[in-house]
């Protein structure tokens, strides 16, 4: 029997981690209809929840699973950890993750089984629409546009999605800390498939990733896949500093073959604070790769775990 591991963080979910768990029970029933040979297992990654989330998942009542795992951290170290986690210890045949918030539709797992079945390796859910605020919509518009050009990936994939076990073992050779999980997953390659859904409204409680995390976890991904900022500032100061040589001769010319004065005060304020904020700018660029550097070559642990249990096995 093959075996297909679900794997989702969870943090601080008490308000509908119940009403998750009966509907991937649900989609996990409905695809063993069309799959006899499958066994599902589920790994669960308890994200430093402080709330009555883990409570809650030991009451529940398993019945779809052969076999059901509980993971958690000693604090809250953030989704691309939890995921780093799941990747780390799974042991399925296909390997599916997803989050708990129904922003990823558990009724879809039939159809990325389906898909993984028939000769995929990975099977990415591609999002055709969000369903969240204007705001998060623009940011991400934005934030989507900036990354694709840069490094060339796709940037309507999360990490919901179902993968093979020659994928997980190429993704566990990533030793990056700060890490862009989908970016990674895009740029290990293998025989590629999607399955294109809208990215889903959170069905209960608040998102748990504020802003501020979000833009952090953006210049993760812009810069970690890219050294184009970096070629760009570069070929600015060169063209800047051409653009002044001239200027320079022009001024020295006029000076030396005529009597004109040269005015100029407010242009050259202008000058002066235009060269001193792409200055701040490009050390800017240039310190979010050093930042990058820093915390790669400290070498510390990703998530450090407090125990596992088996809540459930057949």
């Amino acid at each position: 029997m093959m075996i297909v591991e679900i794997g989702v963080p969870v943090y601080n979910e008490e308000s509908g981690i119940s009403d998750f768990l009966v509907a991937i029970q649900g989609a996990v029933s409905q695809t063993k209809k069309d799959f006899h040979d499958l066994n599902f297992h589920l790994l669960l990654l308890n994200d430093g929840s402080s709330d009555t989330t883990i409570e809650k998942i030991r009451q529940f009542r398993f019945s779809e699973f052969s076999r059901v795992r509980l993971i958690s951290f000693s604090r809250n170290y953030g989704h691309p950890a939890a995921v780093s986690a799941i990747i780390d210890h799974a042991d399925g045949n296909g390997i599916l993750l997803m989050d708990a918030d129904f922003q990823d539709t558990p009724e879809i797992i039939p159809e990325l089984v389906q898909k993984w079945r028939s000769g995929y390796q990975s099977v990415q859910v591609a999002r055709t629409r969000r369903e969240e605020s204007v705001l998060f919509r623009f940011c991400h518009f934005i934030f989507s546009r900036i990354f694709q050009k840069l490094s060339g990936l796709r940037s309507d994939v999360g990490t919901f999605g179902i993968y093979d076990r020659t994928v997980i073992h190429a993704l566990r050779a990533f030793p990056e800390r700060l890490r862009y999980i989908p970016g990674i997953i895009s740029s290990v390659g293998f025989k590629n498939g999607y399955v294109f859904a809208p990215r889903k409204k959170r069905l209960r409680g608040e998102s748990r990733v504020g802003m501020i995390r979000l833009i952090r976890l953006g210049f993760v991904a812009w810069f970690s896949y890219s050294a184009i900022p970096i070629h760009f500032i570069t070929g600015m100061g060169f063209l800047i500093s051409f653009l002044s040589l001239i200027a320079g001769a022009l001024v020295i010319g006029v000076k030396i073959t005529t009597q004109l004065a040269i005015p100029g005060w407010a242009s050259l304020l202008s000058a002066q604070f235009f060269l001193g904020g792409l200055i701040i700018l490009s050390l800017g660029v240039v310190g979010q790769y050093v930042g990058i550097i820093f915390e790669e070559v400290k070498h510390r642990p990703i998530y450090v775990i407090a125990n596992e249990d088996e809540l459930y096995r057949e």
